[in-house]
């Protein structure tokens, strides 16, 4: 099988296997909720929900448990959104050769697919991935915001609304969109390990399923056991006998596993250091045979290149002592590291902390998989002090030479002296250099000898990672040039015909919602909202005792719509920078193509300079809306403290429940905003992605957006309950 062929059978595989054990898990979750970590939680939100909402005092414990995880969401959030930002700045420089005219990618190092397509492929699939991960993130926020609204409504006021049933599920959708983004996170780690070949992705793939079974799968047996009795004491009394044989039967595999665990140790630790080794005595060699394949064999050239150049010229001296001095600094801080943490193992080896000085059998408390003892214990440390100390003895030899170079370089060729020929000093310089790579390889070794420390598994897969890295960091190839792609006119037609489709989709959709939420709010999302609002609006002002608990949970809505705020604002620096930039090519003159032939569809650069001031027109908006958010919630905050007893002729509850429902308001649009940015930013790299990305969002804001429960009067259920007998 050609290499090139391998993305077509190990990358689907993959994807089948992540794509169907989360199937699996929804299957899970929705028909035995209890064996997964994901029901528990759901179960135990709605617990923690009633017990919130029995007693007024609990309102500020709810919100401050709710802030944090606001905080926890808009973590991601921002995270989702820097690394979507950072791939699309990968995708349009040149360093990685997507946005040049070559058809190979430049990542030669890959034993798979290396063509351009291919590459612009994967990094697309990880921009989705991240911008997928935001969107969930940012809507838990939403419903988290919500639910610090609602959940300070007593029960005691026997709204038909608010219950704790119906609070509890404005939370668990919170949690849901939560663990959504969590996982869009999850499936952006195979595909970025496909950039480096579809073999790393496949890898990926397994180990991250059995990862996630773990993390999922409630393996307490006994919790499972004592919610079933709750439940259905009579009935499940059959399944808790055979759920008692299972968990003999599982204790008795779970001995056995402890027993052979440290037996790994002698076979994952020798095979990844042999693994490392064996890299290592293959690069030797290729450095030796054949030099002008790697890096090092590269440089070691071009060094004594510049040695040549700087003795060429006695006006070079200050420039070759400056230069040199560069490279001595650096080998300073290396080697001041290096004993720094050689320091730093002695004192853990010799403190308590870590229980090698104390008795006992074991360290990690079980959680080690693999020996646990002190004495390996000891040898990890050891191990590890050895790498750092031997970096540091090989960064100073580095400091030697290079010392040594500054005073050899300084003597002008002209004076013909027998023994200092740049070839002499090249061979001091490229020493030098040799102990520096000595020296970093040392700190290379040290990464999996730290991991060992958390048992032999990661330490074995650090190695097998490092080998990767490093194969990308020492080797060179040249890319291959191909010709441009044909068929431009029929491709820039597709622009004039799909973009204006896919922005009708989108306005039409949020028409008819308009029409909705004007004529028939029950029956929306945005609708509920600002009546439950209202609601809550009065019951705060009802007792004075609210205030602090009111102006708390405002809080929480505007920590996100400053985030929101913020992040629109930073998106329109970015996409300013980028048009200013010279990696997209929009500051050059020229009516010449970007992206080299990659975007099917009008590569042009005036199109490409609509298109990013078409997203600065959406941040923009977004930021300008989200302020006025934060400006009415602020205002909330001041009227809501006014108690509901002074009689106030203006600030009634429904005056306050109206200025926070334009808050409320202001958030929506920004978020449409955002909503009407991702098909337009997915447009960067063509019209079908931008309209495809247009129908999956209506769909997805249908869902977000309709009630599956509307909510009905007293007299809408009555006519509802007589239409029939009609």
């Amino acid at each position: 099988m050609k290499k090139e062929s391998l993305d077509f059978w190990l990358v689907p595989v993959g994807v089948v296997v992540m794509v169907c054990y989360h199937l699996w898990l929804l299957y899970r979750i929705r028909r035995h909720p209890r064996t997964t970590i994901i029901g528990i939680n759901s179960m135990n939100r709605k617990i923690w929900v009633r017990a919130m909402m029995q007693d007024s005092k609990n309102g500020v414990l709810a919100v401050q448990t709710l802030r944090n995880n606001i905080m926890a969401s808009t973590l991601m959030a921002s995270m989702a959104i820097t690394m979507s930002s950072l791939i699309a700045v990968l995708m349009t420089n040149n360093s990685i050769g997507l946005s040049s005219s070559s058809s190979d990618s430049g990542v030669a190092f890959l034993y798979g697919n290396r063509s351009k397509g291919a590459q612009t492929i994967k990094f697309f699939a990880l921009l989705l991935c991240f911008l997928t991960a935001f969107l969930p993130n940012v809507q838990s926020v939403r419903y988290y915001s919500h639910t610090g609204i609602l959940i300070n409504v007593p029960m005691k006021c026997h709204s038909p609304v608010l219950t704790p049933e119906y609070v509890a599920k404005i939370m668990n959708k919170g949690s849901y969109f939560w663990s959504l983004g969590l996982r869009a996170f999850y499936f952006s780690f195979p595909l970025f390990l496909w950039v480096f070949g579809p073999i790393p992705m496949l890898v990926c793939c397994v180990v991250m399923v059995a990862l996630l079974y773990f993390l999922d799968a409630s393996f307490d047996s006994n919790l499972n056991i004592e919610i079933q009795n709750v439940e259905q004491e009579e009935e499940v009394q059959p399944d808790v006998q055979r759920e008692r044989e299972r968990g003999r039967g599982a204790g008795g595999g779970l001995i056995r596993l402890m027993m052979e665990k440290k037996d790994l140790d002698f076979v994952l630790v020798p095979i990844g250091l042999a693994v490392m080794v064996s890299y290592h005595v293959w690069l030797l060699y290729r450095i030796k045979r054949h030099p002008k394949t790697t890096v090092l064999g590269i440089n070691a050239i071009n060094r004594v290149v510049w040695v040549e150049a700087m003795m060429s010229d006695a006006k070079n001296a200050i420039l070759a002592v400056q230069t040199l001095r560069n490279n001595i600094m650096a080998s300073t801080l290396l080697s001041t590291t290096a004993i720094m943490l050689s320091s730093l193992i002695v004192v853990l080896m010799t403190s308590n902390s870590v229980g090698i000085s104390s008795g006992g059998e074991g360290y990690g408390g079980g959680l080690i998989h693999g020996n646990s003892s002190k004495l390996l214990l000891s040898i990890k440390f050891f191990a590890i002090l050895v790498c750092f100390l031997t970096a540091f003895l090989l960064f100073v030899q580095s400091v030697r030479y290079s010392s040594h170079t500054g005073v050899l370089i300084n003597v002008p060729l002209k004076n013909h002296a027998p023994t200092l020929t740049p070839e002499y000093v090249g061979r001091i310089i490229n020493k030098g250099s040799y102990f520096w790579s000595l020296g970093m390889r040392a700190f290379y070794f040290s990464f999996p000898l730290v991991l060992w420390i958390f048992g032999p598994i990661p330490m074995f897969v650090s190695s097998i990672g490092m080998v990767f890295f490093l194969y990308f960091l020492d080797t060179s190839h040249d890319p291959v040039l191909s010709a441009e792609i044909q068929n431009v006119e029929l491709k820039k037609e597709l622009d004039l015909v799909l973009v204006p489709i896919g922005l009708v989709i989108m306005v039409s959709y949020h028409v008819w919602l308009f029409y909705r939420i004007k004529r028939h709010p029950k029956t929306t999302v945005l609708g509920i909202n600002a009546i439950n609002r209202v609601a809550w609006v009065k019951a705060m002002m009802s007792d004075p005792e609210n205030g602090i608990l009111a102006v708390q949970t405002l809080r929480n809505s505007i920590m996100a719509a400053t985030l929101l705020s913020t992040m629109a604002v930073m998106l329109s620096s970015l996409i300013v920078v980028l048009m200013t930039s010279n990696s997209v090519g929009l500051s050059s003159g020229g009516n010449s193509e970007y992206g080299g032939g990659i975007v099917y569809g009008n590569s042009s650069k005036l199109l490409l300079s609509i298109k990013f001031f078409a997203i600065l027109l959406c941040a923009l908006t977004a930021f300008l809306l989200f302020a006025q958010s934060v400006r009415y919630s602020n205002h909330t905050g001041v009227l809501i403290n006014v108690p509901f007893n002074n009689q106030a002729p203006t600030i009634t509850p429904e005056y306050v429940g109206r200025i926070i429902n334009k808050g409320s308001d202001f958030w929506s649009l920004g978020w449409r905003a955002y909503y009407f940015s991702f098909p337009l930013f997915l447009w960067i790299f063509g019209p079908i992605p931008m309209f495809l990305c247009c129908v999956v969002m209506v769909f997805l804001l249908y869902f977000l957006d309709i009630s599956n429960h509307p909510v009905l009067t007293s007299a809408e259920v009555q006519n509802a309950a007589n239409e029939p007998s009609a």
